[in-house]
């Protein structure tokens, strides 16, 4: 029985020594031949400084939203695009030399928008890394694909949203993709 005892006694005493050590945080791989992005934080709002990283192994093409987890071009286009030809832009942009863009929904493309930054725009928040953005209306997928609503429109222009009237009117395109966490330490 005390033998019985002095094991389990041994057994707890060094599942506790081991949490002390750790820190209570797992442990995370860091690869030293390829940059290392933190999650996404959706918690606190980042300062842009710490919010969003250039992607070097993008060819500095593409922006990490560590807010969001959500992979942004670093320049979105000139041309304004119907809606159609929008999609179509984004699903065969080679940005970074990947494929696996697409146009954000409306509330990923909010997401940017900076309430306190006053018209004409962009309403983008300072320190932003992005260029070439347009004080305009940029295409946004519908909250939900997977019914048939029509397509949004988010303004940089003073940062409100609003649903397009038409499919055929001309819009900017901002696309965007997932970074995809599996493969950050590969």
């Amino acid at each position: 029985m005390q033998r019985r005892r002095f094991m389990m006694t041994g057994f707890f005493g060094l599942a506790i020594v081991g949490l002390c050590l750790s820190g209570g945080e797992p442990a995370q791989a860091v690869s030293p031949s390829k940059p290392s992005y933190t999650e996404p934080a959706w918690k606190p709002q980042l300062v842009a400084a710490t919010r969003f990283v250039v992607l070097t192994d993008l060819g500095s093409e593409a922006v990490l939203d560590r807010e969001t987890g959500l992979v942004w071009e670093l320049s979105p286009g000139k041309d304004a695009f119907d809606w159609a030809s929008a999609e179509d832009h984004c699903l065969n942009a080679t940005t970074g030399g990947r494929k696996g863009w697409r146009l954000p929904s409306v509330h990923e493309l909010a997401s940017l928008v900076d309430p306190s930054i006053a018209p004409p725009g962009p309403t983008l928040r300072v320190d932003h890394p992005f260029t070439n953005v347009q004080a305009s209306r940029y295409w946004g997928a519908p909250p939900n694909p997977q019914y048939a609503a029509p397509p949004w429109f988010v303004f940089f222009s003073d940062g409100r949203t609003k649903i397009a009237d038409k499919k055929s009117v001309k819009g900017f395109a901002w696309c965007v993709r997932t970074y995809g966490y599996e493969s950050l330490d590969q």
